[in-house]
């Protein structure tokens, strides 16, 4: 068995109410959004090693190395010898996605479509990235397709799981909510189940609900990162700033670099009146993660509150260059009237 480290990118989540890097407001950090597979090659050619589980282990390290125009061609090899060997189309999507070749990623993905019109795995992976583009109404066809051919529970629980993420970010907050439901009856600790109905919850009324099942997600895994941080949400929407803080201290424990805690805790010190804390917080976050417009709009307020209304008109202006105004609205150009004219 070779296993292959990819991650699937979903540019358009990022900039979604339910994006775990820009979105820091009390709004949750939705772990679909962020998964990192692991594409186990598992060669069904019996025991002793052929020659293509050699091209495997060829591609799987050209990949590693960052070779992709090598890992590419042992692709296009695989495809040759086996049409029928799906995961080969989806580590050459991915491949093409590190590259930032998208068009050529889907083409990928519709090839393999092509040679396995059945495939609830290649279905799954297609209605993913389509969905990266926003194209919903096609992710939806290929994620019902998935759910249809699919002949494992576990991966049709997957694929429900991405229906129900694609609910949440064209705001059927209900229609997530009903089919995360049935996720959670198939497997109660499913980590992606969990976190997602922690966001849903938030969304449709059901506070007591959301802190449940963030609750739940920590005790299934204690050194999951999202769980601390969405519950630092929570009680930093509450008003508990004090909480919110242990909160993010922890998330901070597990990944030092977690830009999103530095920031969410630097707003939680500033409205405890820490400034020096709170500028010190959200400084590491802009170095982590110089293109958050929240952390932007987080230390102009911190700058107003220090009187330094120069540096807070520089960082007004950077959360709108960053799509502050597109995202949470018009908070930045009020202040800009206020304090930069």
């Amino acid at each position: 068995t070779i296993l292959i480290k990819c991650f699937i990118y979903i540019q358009d989540f990022i900039k979604s109410k339910l994006s775990p890097a820009k979105n820091n407001t009390m709004k949750f950090k939705s772990l679909q959004l962020a998964l990192i597979f692991f594409l186990a090659f598992v060669s069904p050619y019996g025991n002793a090693q052929t020659e293509t589980e050699e091209l495997l282990e060829k591609g799987a390290a050209y990949a590693e190395a960052g070779k992709f125009k090598k890992a590419l061609k042992i692709c296009d090899q695989l495809i040759e010898k086996d049409p029928n060997y799906v995961f080969t189309y989806v580590n050459k999507s991915r491949i093409l996605v590190e590259q930032k070749e998208y068009e050529e990623a889907l083409r990928a993905l519709d090839q393999g479509l092509s040679a396995n019109s059945k495939s609830a795995y290649l279905y799954h992976q297609r209605g993913i990235l389509v969905q990266s583009y926003g194209m919903n109404d096609k992710a939806q066809r290929d994620y019902d397709l998935g759910i249809k051919f699919s002949d494992n529970d576990t991966l049709s629980n997957a694929i429900k799981i991405s229906k129900a993420v694609l609910k949440a970010h064209t705001r059927d907050f209900q229609g997530s909510y009903d089919i995360l439901m049935t996720c959670f009856s198939f497997d109660s600790t499913n980590i992606a189940t969990l976190n997602n109905l922690a966001t849903v919850c938030d969304e449709i009324g059901k506070p007591e609900m959301t802190v449940y099942y963030i609750q739940k997600v920590i005790a299934t895994d204690s050194l999951f990162l999202g769980g601390y941080v969405n519950l630092g949400f929570y009680y930093q929407n509450q008003g508990d700033f004090e909480k919110s803080i242990q909160l993010f201290d922890k998330a901070l424990e597990i990944d030092p670099n977690e830009a999103l805690s530095y920031n969410n805790r630097g707003y939680s010190k500033f409205k405890l009146g820490d400034l020096d804390g709170a500028l010190e917080d959200v400084n590491r976050s802009i170095e982590l993660y110089p293109g958050n417009s929240y952390a932007y709009r987080n230390r102009a307020l911190i700058y107003i509150e220090m009187n330094k209304i120069s540096k807070a008109c520089e960082d007004i202006q950077l959360a709108i260059y960053w799509g502050f105004t597109e995202q949470y609205g018009n908070e930045m150009i009020q202040l800009q009237r206020k304090y930069c004219n």
